[in-house]
């Protein structure tokens, strides 16, 4: 189940966990970031979900969609994983495709310039680097 951890509650939670075997909790990096894709205070929302569901669940992983806006934080996932008590990311490049009927919004999330992408290159080798360090596994996801 991927979730933005919105709706999870100290009454729902126990019970997502009991149902569900892998919960995954879509965070886009830094606080900044993630309220600027996803709306203000969404982020507080899913990180509090998220460890709720970490009461209940070993089973639980955060997961970041890479794009123009995300991947500069890609190490702030980790952190935050550290701080809640989960031991896996996941990574999933942003897909054009997923905007088809907004297709405006393309230019803001995809990487296309060469810079940018020489940029992510380095930051994905620091992430992986870093989550080495750290001792937390992480995922590349591609569809």
């Amino acid at each position: 189940m991927t979730t933005n951890g919105s709706l999870i509650n100290s009454k729902n939670a126990k019970e997502i966990a009991q149902l569900v075997d892998d919960i995954r909790i879509s965070i886009e990096g830094s606080k900044q970031v993630h309220n600027n894709v996803r709306g203000e205070n969404s982020f507080q929302k899913a990180v509090n979900g998220a460890f709720l569901l970490r009461k209940y669940s070993s089973k639980l992983s955060l997961q970041m969609v890479v794009s123009k806006k995300s991947y500069t934080s890609m190490k702030n996932l980790i952190d935050l994983a550290q701080k809640i008590g989960i031991f896996q990311v996941i990574y999933q490049p942003f897909q054009s495709t997923l905007l088809s009927k907004r297709k405006e919004l393309v230019k803001d999330f995809l990487i296309r310039e060469e810079k940018e992408l020489e940029r992510l290159a380095r930051e994905i080798e620091e992430t992986i680097n870093y989550a080495r360090e750290e001792k937390i596994k992480i995922f590349f996801q591609y569809y």
